[in-house]
């Protein structure tokens, strides 16, 4: 084994050790550069007579003729069996061309003047047509392998291109043979070469040239040994041509110099065939066999290998140290030639335990260095088995445990010396391990403590807190004065602080009990990157601070990560921004550097001094006590942001001046991924989202009652609401499954939980889906809701739109749904879904707002109508930019934009400004005429 990694590259190294700056062997220039030198000596030699008659000729004709032949069968023999390579159809097709040269070039031979008839007689004519036609089809091959990219062909494509070459050269043959008076002369005796046969030589040689430059450009691109001698090879044909132009006689110098460029150029080729499928391969395998064992030479363990009859392929050189033999001397032989008979006969047994085994061995053995050094090592034998799977020996390696044994050998002896001092230490050892198992105890018992306090904070906050934001949502819906919602959205923003504290807190103990961990999803970063700043941006315009924000362009669509925690540093750290910054901007800047995302978030606010950065991510500190009081927070923030890129692999870096700002960037891990699929929009809050939806509830706090029915009748489902699970699971067996379309159950309730009553569910309606309402946030609530049968777990205080979604998910279709929506007809110029969603179901409003069209807008199409007849431009601008507003508000998307294609006519006097004002008054008829059609009639106590 070692022979073959050692021997033998430096010796066909050395073929090409000249190379280029550019990695390119020197010798294709070279060859070029002289073959082109000597024809460009051609006007200036004479035109001699190498050989007094064509039949003193015909033996070296003959002779140059077979060299090429016999180097193209080279060259086919080599290309065919490089066919299974990865991207072979580059050897393929020089293959196959290579062939149809030799049976063409073997027909120009066998018919050149003075040769024996084949088939027809042997003439000048004759041998010409075939060495044209090989000529310009070896020209043509040579351009394809140019300019097409190596590829990998199928062995039906390379069967192919074989019989396509030999098919076109049985064409060739029937032509040459029975058919050459078909085609124009090339040679008149007396005459010489026709201006045919010049024009298709020179042709041939142009061809040649091209596909040699091309093949150039392609050896110095790709920078390929291969394609530099086959782009020589090229030009050298193509040098040829001018020879058979100028020759005057045959057996003349010029006649001689073209055949003797044909066999060099055909050299080329198999130089440039064997470069790319033997010398290239050989090298990567001599280099990979010289690292191989660099590899294991550098193992200070004896690593040897066997064959299955245990005699050694090969060692390592810490295995020869120990042998103090040379691989040369113990190759080939086995234990017995060299150690002593019961020595030999151990490791044999050894070797045919392993084998018989098919899995590793491993003994321990003392061996003897030469230099007098007695070792223990631990031998592990192990199969060395083929590609195919198949068992070829034997692969070992022993490594020098001795100070190990040594080791272990004083370490039983201490123990053995403390053995008498036993009896007293296992009664200290005993107490302590009481102490310590009471201590665990306690530890244990006191994070279940902690656990549970928080999980009951939680629920005891959120309870009420339920009912309070529950009620504010409720009244933001259907409080139309600006002011009172405007109290309700204050009271919605203060119960989601105080939820946000509590959910700090709720992370902040997951962190410390090592129960947080990270879900593994896509990440769209820019909606991430949207939803953390709309979250954020408004806080920022109310103090008056400039918020920017900066994407870098490279970005990628999406990336791995959680979701859910990478949004949440990035909010914590904007708020944290917002809230420390009196005056100034916020900015947020997201790029990559190379394979890492980083976060930038830097403020002009207070700053920390050098002295406060170190507790920054304390638990429960600010940098400054007395922000604590001015600002607010837990803070907890700062120190859940760390945790968090901690976990993410990231780190956190801050830098901040005192009275000037603070910057803190986040360094995380960046793995691209395919974005997601865009998400349908959710549809806008109506009002009637849940409309002939019949759900059953249990709840026992009245006050969520109330919420909840409030809630399900302001988006139109009909509630059955009972207080505990025995009366909802009594009222759902008396009704029968088929009168409800989704079951809403708290969970912590007298009688029967919600978990007992969602079991006793499943078994009564199967198909019954169940949602738990419960002010529990910990993970484990939503696992335990789940094992009980439910589809899905709502947390505390309960968002509207978030349950709506819930139950519009799981809901089983109703029977029948109300409409909301007036049904518009084919031509109705108003989005009555638009409206809809824009003014949230507020149908009284919606008329209001079409009563103030039909008052002010009745007049407006003749008003329209009259300036286009006047020819008055800007009464046409103004009345337009007018309606622009009017139709936007009416949900009357087209009707908006001829209003804004009118005013900008209007405002450049252009020619068809009177054809769109009589659009828009026709158009704006049509509207008030729906409108009015469609607006109820006014009642009696308006």
């Amino acid at each position: 084994m070692s022979q073959e990694i050692a021997g033998s590259p430096q010796a066909d190294h050395g073929k090409f050790q000249a190379r280029t700056t550019d990695g390119l062997p020197r010798a294709p220039f070279y060859w070029a550069a002289g073959l082109t030198l000597i024809l460009a000596c051609g006007p200036f030699l004479p035109f001699v007579k190498l050989f007094p008659t064509p039949a003193s000729y015909q033996p070296v004709h003959t002779l140059l003729e077979f060299i090429a032949v016999a180097v193209s069968a080279m060259v086919f023999a080599l290309g065919w069996n490089l066919r299974r390579q990865e991207e072979n159809s580059q050897a393929v097709l020089l293959a196959a061309i290579c062939l149809g040269f030799v049976l063409v070039d073997l027909a120009h031979t066998l018919s050149y003047q003075g040769m024996p008839d084949l088939v027809t007689p042997s003439s000048p004519e004759k041998a010409i047509f075939f060495w044209l036609a090989n000529r310009m089809t070896v020209g043509l091959a040579l351009f394809a392998v140019a300019i097409l990219p190596p590829q990998r062909w199928s062995a039906a494509a390379s069967y192919v291109a074989l019989g396509t070459v030999i098919a076109v050269s049985g064409l060739v043959w029937w032509i040459g043979f029975y058919h050459l008076d078909m085609l124009p002369r090339t040679f008149i005796p007396g005459q010489g070469l026709t201006p045919f046969k010049i024009i298709v030589e020179a042709l041939a040689a142009a061809i040649f040239a091209i596909a040699a430059l091309l093949l150039l450009k392609r050896a110095w691109r790709e920078r390929q040994a291969n394609l530099a001698w086959l782009a020589a090879g090229a030009w050298t044909l193509a040098l040829a041509g001018p020879f058979f132009i100028i020759y005057h006689d045959i057996t003349d110098l010029f006649n001689l110099l073209g055949h003797i460029y044909m066999s060099l150029a055909y050299l080329m080729i198999y130089r440039a065939l064997f470069v790319a499928g033997v010398a290239a391969p050989y090298e990567a395998l001599a280099r990979q066999r010289a690292l191989l064992r660099s590899l294991i030479d550098s193992v200070p363990d004896l690593i040897f290998f066997k064959d299955r009859r245990s005699a050694y392929l090969g060692f390592n050189q810490a295995f020869a140290a120990y042998s103090g033999r040379s691989e040369k001397v113990m190759i080939g032989k086995t234990d017995f030639d060299f150690a002593p008979p019961e020595v030999a006969a151990f490791y044999r047994q050894k070797d045919v335990e392993m084998l018989a085994a098919g899995r590793p061995v491993s003994n321990e053995e003392w061996i003897d260095y030469p230099d007098g050094r007695r070792v223990l090592v631990e031998t592990m034998k192990t199969p060395l088995r083929g590609p195919d799977g198949e068992l070829l020996g034997i692969i070992g390696v022993s490594r020098d445990i001795t100070e190990r044994k040594l080791a272990e050998a004083a370490l039983r002896a201490s123990e053995e010396s403390l053995q008498a001092y036993r009896g007293h230490l296992e009664e200290l050892v005993a107490a302590r391990t009481r102490e310590l198992e009471e201590a665990r105890a306690e530890a244990e018992r006191l994070a279940r403590v902690k656990s549970d306090f928080l999980a009951n904070m939680s629920h005891e906050i959120r309870t009420p807190l339920n009912a309070i934001l529950g009620l504010a949502q409720i009244g933001e819906r259907q409080q139309a004065d600006p002011k009172a919602r405007d109290s309700f959205r204050r009271i919605l923003d203060t119960g989601q602080m105080l939820l946000g504290v509590i959910n700090d807190i709720l992370d902040f103990s997951k962190i410390e009990a090592d129960k947080l961990s990270l879900e593994d999803g896509t990440i769209d970063l820019g909606q991430m990157i949207d939803d953390a700043v709309a979250l954020v941006s408004f806080r920022a315009r109310s103090k008056g601070l400039d918020f920017k924000v900066d994407k870098a362009a490279d970005l990628p669509a999406a990336c791995r990560g959680d979701p859910l925690r990478l949004s949440q540093v990035l909010v914590n750290l904007l708020a944290n921004a917002v809230k420390f910054t009196k005056q100034g901007q916020v900015s947020l800047a997201i790029s990559r550097n190379g394979d890492t995302l980083v976060l930038r978030v830097a403020d002009t606010g207070v700053g920390i001094g050098p002295e406060h950065i170190g507790r920054l991510f304390v638990p429960f500190e600010q940098a400054d006590g007395s922000t604590t009081r001015r600002f607010g927070g837990t803070g907890l923030g700062l120190t859940i942001c760390k945790r968090l890129v901690d976990l993410m692999g990231g780190e956190i870096r801050v830098a901040s001046v005192p009275g000037q700002g603070s910057t803190f960037e986040v360094h995380l891990p960046l793995e691209e991924a395919t974005p997601p699929a865009a998400a349908p929009a959710a549809p806008a809050p109506t009002g009637h989202r849940l409309a002939g939806l019949t759900l059953l509830a249990a709840e026992d706090n009245p006050v969520n009652r109330t919420v909840l029915e409030d809630i399900l009748a302001l988006e139109g489902a009909r509630l059955v609401c009972l207080e505990d699970g025995c009366q909802a699971l009594e009222r759902l067996r008396r009704d029968g499954q088929e009168a409800y379309d989704i079951v809403l159950t708290d969970i912590q309730m007298p009688c029967m939980d919600g978990y007992e009553f969602a079991r006793h569910v499943r078994e009564l309606a199967p198909t019954l889906p169940v949602v738990g309402l419960t002010a529990h946030a910990m993970a484990e609530e939503r696992e335990r809701c789940l094992a009980a049968g439910m589809v899905e777990h709502v947390a505390k205080p309960i968002d509207i739109d978030g349950l709506v979604a819930v139950i519009r998910r799981y809901a089983r279709p109703p029977a029948a749904t109300a409409a909301a929506t007036p049904e518009p007809t084919d031509d109705s110029a108003i989005d009555w879904g638009g409206l809809e969603r824009r003014y949230r179901g507020r149908q009284a409003f919606i008329d209001k707002i079409f009563a103030v069209a039909l008052e002010h807008c009745g007049e407006t199409p003749a008003a329209l109508r009259e300036a286009a007849r006047s020819g008055d431009l800007e009464r046409i601008g103004f009345l337009a930019h007018g309606l622009k507003s009017t139709t936007g508000n009416l949900a009357v998307p087209g009707l908006q934009d001829l209003a804004t294609r009118t005013e900008q006519a209007a405002r450049q006097a252009a020619p068809e400004t009177r054809a769109l004002a009589a659009q828009l008054a026709a158009g704006l008829e049509h509207l008030l005429a729906e409108i009015a059609a469609r607006r109820p009639a006014p009642s009696a106590c308006a």
